[in-house]
């Protein structure tokens, strides 16, 4: 066996050397393989987990009221089993944190601990404390990090060809020509999602809406010279179309993620500076009411005139809960919206039957959040690397894995889904993993769609557009690297809502003019004058740059 492995290894040691890539520091053989026996040995490999036991790979709102532990547990097993099938060894999932330790960083409580880890698999971080907090200068510059530069292109070639792809990935884990962490997720994206039931798109003989301009069509050819059906109008969020304004004119939010508050202050995307702009001294209202007026003139947008709470909440229930019968919906986040079908439609599968789904494309796309990239470092407690690196590649390609990461099991004590009289398979509402892991690693599946609806599935386009879509810097700046000051400060922008509050009132006003009241005569001119009355320009940008000197390097 050991004979097989060393050949099976040595071969793709020559096919990676043959690529010649120039990030690759080459070992000589003999050191490299000096200890191979111990590579594949049946020692379990250790990943350092997050205490919040829940974790969130992905999906925010995957936490503990929607995703128990057990299943959790039930899911890490499962994969450790399929790890010792495959390799030989188990996968030992661990935590270190202990009770009375609530306040303190659990990476740094592991680093102090002395334990051994052959791999850290991080949660998305809370911006508002630094429990979470994994990607610090620190822990690189006092050699927390293994240097991974000499194993990538022999024991992880897919997932170091997918770092690649991304500029501002190998800028966030390279110092000094050594790169301290794998990258094996995709981002959050600012790629919109339309969900509309396939009886309409049948009467309308529309086969896909990709962009504004097909979506319009489709709402003409349905409705043609009639009013439109209340139901068959356009579910969304005002936020959602004023932020795709935001981005197709060039900009981005100061708050990021269709946060309401503090969603009227932009940056350039290519401006490394972030210097603040109000909407009104851009050409977003005129964008937004280009694209978007004829919609308004024919009332297809359907209007939800809800409190800063209700819409925040909407946000992270992605309008499923409440409104999982609406024929035709927009949102801004693919993988939510697929779990929220599946997680509320129960055994009915009245969303996962009858609807289909399209990704928006664009041509500005940039990622939206300033938490959804999840680096895997290797810690410096790591006696084989090598064998980290494999298993970490094995996740991000293996067929059978991407059905666990996609989708769950249905092995072990506590599935996440069984199969019906109908073969057709009914997810765990209380353990539903549904796309959870897509921040950690993005290998996907479309075998267990209810219904066998591979509309839903659009992993592929989702992968595409995140490679072209553009890191704004201020998000940048947060995301690589985690320190409490920058996240203080960044917030205590946000939370300041009395110097916005009067803008957002009237923001919100003069959207619910035209989301109600096709006769509205209000123009891009009026809104823009009245915004400059209502606004202290000095007091709100002194405020904000005072603020960002602490996070633009």
């Amino acid at each position: 066996m050991i004979q097989y492995i060393l050949v099976a290894t040595l071969l793709i040691f020559l096919v990676a050397c043959d690529g010649g890539n120039e990030h690759v520091e080459e070992t000589p053989f003999e050191t490299k393989f000096e200890t191979a026996e111990n590579i594949f040995d049946s020692i379990p490999l250790k990943i350092l987990i997050h205490s919040a036991k829940y974790t969130d790979y992905g999906i925010e709102n995957s936490n503990s009221e929607l995703f128990s532990e057990s299943c959790m547990l039930n899911l890490e097993g499962q994969i450790s089993k399929e790890c010792e099938d495959r390799f030989g060894f188990p996968i030992e999932f661990f935590s270190i944190k202990r009770a009375g330790q609530i306040e303190r960083n659990d990476y740094r409580l592991f680093f102090e601990s002395g334990e051994i880890a052959d791999l850290i698999f991080p949660t998305k971080i809370n911006p508002s404390f630094d429990h979470q907090f994994f990607w610090m200068d620190e822990f690189v510059d006092n050699g927390y990090y293994k240097d991974l530069t000499p194993y990538l292109s022999t024991y992880c070639p897919d997932v170091y060809l997918n770092m690649q792809r991304y500029d501002y990935i190998r800028e966030m884990i390279t110092r000094d020509d050594k790169i301290y962490a794998l990258y094996a997720g995709v981002p959050d994206i600012s790629s919109m999602v339309l969900q509309v039931k396939n009886e309409l798109l049948t009467a309308s003989n529309m086969q896909y809406i990709h962009n504004f301009d097909e979506l319009f069509a489709f709402m003409e050819a349905m409705n043609q010279e009639e009013e439109p059906d209340e139901n068959n109008r356009i579910l969304v969020s005002y936020h959602y179309l004023l932020e795709y304004a935001f981005i197709k004119a060039g900009y981005y939010p100061l708050a990021y993620n269709n946060t309401i508050i503090g969603n009227d202050i932009v940056f350039k995307v290519d401006d490394p500076e972030c210097k603040p702009y109000f909407i009104e001294d851009t050409n977003i209202l005129d964008v937004f009411f280009e694209e978007f007026l004829p919609f308004f003139k024919k009332s297809y947008f359907l209007y939800h005139g809800k409190t800063v709470g209700d819409l925040v909440m909407d946000h992270k229930l992605n309008y499923l809960s409440t409104y999982i019968d609406a024929n035709i919906r927009l949102t801004d986040n693919f993988f939510s919206n697929t779990y929220f079908n599946i997680l509320y439609d129960g055994n009915v599968g009245h969303a996962m039957n009858d609807y289909s789904m399209f990704l928006f494309d664009a041509e500005s796309i940039i990622v939206d959040s300033i938490n959804s990239i999840l680096l895997i470092p290797v810690p410096k407690t790591s006696t084989q690397p090598e064998k980290a690196l494999s298993v970490v590649n094995w996740l991000f390609t293996d067929e059978k894995m991407a059905d666990y990461l996609s989708f769950g099991t249905d092995q072990g004590n506590v599935p996440n889904y069984q199969f019906n009289d109908d073969g057709n398979p009914v997810y765990n509402q209380a353990g539903c993993p549904v796309y959870m892991f897509h921040n950690l690693i993005a290998n996907f599946s479309d075998k267990l769609m209810p219904f066998q609806n591979k509309a839903f599935d659009r992993t592929d386009e989702y992968k595409r557009l995140a490679e072209k879509a553009l890191h704004p810097p201020l998000y940048q700046d947060m995301e690589s690297k985690h320190t409490f000051d920058r996240y203080f400060s960044y917030f205590s922008i946000l939370k300041e809502n009395k110097l916005f509050e009067e803008r957002y009132k009237y923001i919100m006003s003069v959207m619910a003019e035209l989301f109600t009241d096709p006769q509205s005569n209000i123009t891009v001119d009026e809104i823009k004058e009245e915004l400059r009355y209502i606004t202290d320009e000095e007091q709100i940008v002194t405020f904000i740059e005072e603020r960002l000197q602490y996070i633009i390097e």
